[in-house]
C-alpha cells in the first residue's frame, strides 16, 4: 500500500471540505482496512498526511486527523474506535 502521500492529498482534501470532515476521515480509513490494507499502514498514511497538513499550518485539518488517529489507536471513547 506504501504510496506516495502526495497521491492521496486530494482525497483528504477532500474528506476535510466535508461538513464533518471528521466522519469523511473516518469514511477514508474503514474503507482502506475493509479492503485489506493493515491497520499498521492506514496508520501510517495518515501520520503522512498529519505531517503535510502540520507543514503548511493547516492547523484545524491537523486536528481533523489527529482525531482520526485517535480513534485508530484507540485513544478514543470505546464507542468511536476504528
Amino acid at each position: 500500500m506504501r504510496a506516495e502521500v502526495t497521491e492521496w492529498l486530494p482525497l483528504f482534501d477532500t474528506a476535510l471540505e466535508h461538513p464533518t470532515p471528521r466522519c469523511a476521515l473516518g469514511v477514508i480509513a474503514r474503507g482502506l482496512l475493509a479492503s485489506g490494507v493493515t491497520r499498521s499502514d492506514v496508520l501510517e498514511l495518515f501520520d503522512d498526511v498529519h505531517a503535510v497538513l502540520e507543514a503548511n499550518n493547516r492547523h484545524d485539518d491537523e486536528d481533523a486527523v489527529l482525531d482520526l488517529l485517535d480513534q485508530l489507536t484507540g485513544w478514543t471513547n470505546p464507542e468511536l474506535a476504528i
